[in-house]
């Protein structure tokens, strides 16, 4: 349960720089963007990993 709250927390994080990138150039934003996508692809693999190896 402890783990859900903490994807809420880290959904409202993201929204919030999304939104503080918005005044960026664009560049910047994708830079971000991708950097994100990124970082949640790698912790998805690492769970499935995880999950299967355990």
């Amino acid at each position: 349960m402890l783990n859900r709250h903490q994807d809420g927390a880290d959904l409202k994080g993201l929204a919030a720089v999304l939104h503080e990138l918005h005044g960026l150039p664009i560049g910047v934003q994708y830079a971000a963007l991708a950097t994100v996508v990124i970082i949640v692809i790698a912790s998805l693999i690492a769970g499935c990993y995880m999950v299967s190896h355990f």
